[in-house]
């Protein structure tokens, strides 16, 4: 995956601060499944909208394993017809067996 390296430096004194960032580029049919979703498509920093909270921590589950950027894992394992739903369904149903113990 392409990067790109920012450095700083600030103060009296000298101090680099060095940041590799990951470069991406989507197609227009994934920008168009991504903007409903991301604040933005093209910069490192962005937020998460329209998303129900367990989609979320699904996302953020999952992407702590992952070795890809947030984004792509959204479009190669959450962004399917449906899969919101489940996961929602999935998540009331644990937490139904849950209480009942």
């Amino acid at each position: 995956m392409p990067t790109e390296t920012l450095a700083r430096v600030g103060g009296s004194l000298a101090t680099i601060a060095t940041v590799t960032l990951p470069v991406e580029t989507f197609t227009d049919e994934e920008q168009a499944r991504l903007a409903p979703h991301f604040t933005n498509l093209d910069r490192p920093v962005f937020g998460l909208v329209n998303l129900p909270e367990t989609v979320k921590g699904a996302l953020f589950a999952r992407y702590s394993r992952y070795p890809g950027t947030l984004r792509r894992l959204f479009l190669v394992h959450l962004d399917q017809p449906g899969l919101a739903h489940k996961v929602c369904t999935a998540v009331i149903a644990k937490l139904r067996s849950v209480a009942r113990t």
